[in-house]
């Protein structure tokens, strides 16, 4: 039996089979542009937000990030493909590139967007693993019992060791360690060092000359930024934390006895007096006169009572009225502080000293470090006298 191939025979055969072979590979390539565009375009706040961060996305490829926003529609620009021996290009212009940008296609969809290097948690592993400091960042006993100079030297060659660690896994990771993390300009270039300078640097992908500059970049930065002050075997030293708080502790402190002081000379003209036997405050709050007076429209109304507004204004940080609600004019005042601090306190006329007290007080306070609910009314209750507060006595 003859078999006959057709016309054109077998050279048309193959033809037809290569012509369906780059149909498939368009194909492939537009569903995996389709794809890339997609998740470029639905994962670019996430990207964004931790670009350059230390395990965020690297931003040092400025090319492929300008090429990926115009092949994703973000930023205007062109895209040409061609192909080479059967191989497609994209060849970018536009927005962010000074120059065409040609790159295989597959390598382009297919790339995954390099890390910046996590480095502070290198380094201090590293410092863990010596036993430098401890899971929690502080200086072991053993640390503390070296010398400065000592433990110095020792943290140094451990961020040698974890620089020269990058520096042989590829040059991506030096230069953005040295670009993202630590504010240098000019990347570095790849090259083959040879040890001289640090044997811990032999087969690093850096040149010579690169090798010794990014070990003292390295080793500089993390001694100022990696690596915990050094002391000895005395107590640890107050942090800038524990400064920090003990400062607004004691402004606290001060801030609250010049309001007490100042609420004591004026207790007279909110309508309070002290309890002769145990100083605890009495009598409640005044703050309208007690004759009403006719507003604009002629219609009798409850008035602030001046001495009322006066010891506002001069109690502490000072504080106004804001308005007044109730009936006949007003039976509840609303004040605010006059250093704009925010937020607002309201009082409703004849509360009992304690309550005011109370309420002025934690509305100063409240959130302050050394602040304490109880504190208001301890303060209510109690006297003072010789720059003390005194127990009350009982009734």
């Amino acid at each position: 039996m003859q078999v006959r191939s057709g016309i054109g025979g077998p050279e048309v055969l193959q033809k037809r089979n290569e012509t369906i072979k780059k149909l498939n590979q368009l194909v492939g390539y537009a569903e995996a542009e389709t794809t890339f565009k997609q998740n470029w375009i639905e994962n670019g706040d996430e990207r964004i937000k931790n670009m350059s961060n230390q395990g965020g996305a690297s931003a040092l490829d400025n090319k492929y990030w300008s090429a990926a926003n115009i092949l994703s529609g973000v930023e205007d620009g062109k895209v040409e493909t061609t192909y080479v021996n059967g191989v497609q290009y994209y060849t970018f212009t536009g927005k962010g590139l000074e120059k065409p940008y040609k790159v295989p296609s597959v390598a382009f969809l297919s790339k995954e967007l390099p890390a910046v290097p996590q480095w502070n948690k290198s380094v201090e592993d590293a410092l863990v693993q010596i036993g430098l400091i401890d899971n929690n960042g502080k200086l072991t006993m053993d640390a503390r019992k070296m010398t400065k100079e000592k433990y110095e030297e020792t943290a140094r060659e451990a961020i040698t060791k974890v620089a020269a660690g990058y520096a042989k896994k590829d040059l991506h990771s030096v230069n953005s360690i040295a670009v993202e993390i630590m504010g240098k300009e000019n990347p570095y270039s790849e090259g083959r060092a040879t040890g001289s300078i640090s044997s811990e640097f032999q087969g690093s992908v850096i040149n010579e000359a690169d090798q010794e500059k990014f070990m003292n970049l390295t080793g500089n930065y993390g001694m100022i930024n990696n690596v915990p002050r050094w002391y000895g075997i005395d107590p640890e030293p107050p942090s800038a934390s524990d400064k920090a708080l003990n400062r607004k502790i004691a402004q606290y402190k001060s801030d609250s006895n010049i309001w007490k002081e100042t609420f004591e000379e004026k207790k007279s003209l909110f309508g309070f007096g002290k309890n002769p036997k145990g100083g605890a405050y009495t009598g409640s709050i005044d703050m309208f006169k007690d004759t009403q007076e006719k507003d604009e429209d002629g219609n009798l109304v409850n008035v602030l009572e001046p001495n009322f507004i006066k010891a506002l204004s001069e109690i502490g940080p000072g504080y106004r009225v804001v308005s007044t609600t109730g009936g006949s004019g007003g039976t509840e005042v609303t004040v605010s502080r006059t250093n704009n601090k925010g937020g607002t306190v309201t009082f409703v006329e004849g509360s009992t000293a304690q309550n005011f007290i109370d309420k002025l007080y934690n509305y100063e306070f409240e959130g302050d470090e050394g602040y304490g609910p109880d504190q208001a009314k301890t303060f209510a209750n109690q006297f003072i006298k010789d720059g003390g507060i005194k127990p009350q006595l009982p009734n």
